[in-house]
């Protein structure tokens, strides 16, 4: 296996790259949703259909912000994690 650093530099991982497609509770709230939102356009008129479209897209645009923080905070736990494991002087042997 290569170095981590190479891997991420060629684009070998893709930590933003999720596929939910094989976890059955993911998929089926996908499809409620999709159906919800087709319905619901189909109900409103267009100057209200237009507000819930920009409802939806700033919606999308907040979780994608939330998704990022969350990943940088992940990420610098899980090195804080490392650093304490290898400058950790127990007397346990670990």
């Amino acid at each position: 296996m290569k170095n981590i650093l190479e891997e991420l530099y060629f684009g070998n991982i893709s930590p933003n790259i999720s596929c939910f497609e094989h976890n059955p509770n993911y998929v089926h709230a996908m499809e409620k949703s999709a159906a919800t939102e087709e319905n619901l356009l189909k109900l409103l008129d267009e100057p209200t259909k237009s507000m819930f479209i920009t409802f939806c897209n700033a919606q999308n645009e907040m979780s994608s912000i939330t998704d990022v923080e969350k990943f940088n905070i992940g990420f610098k736990l899980g090195a804080l994690l490392m650093i304490e494991i290898f400058t950790d002087k127990s007397s346990d042997g670990f």
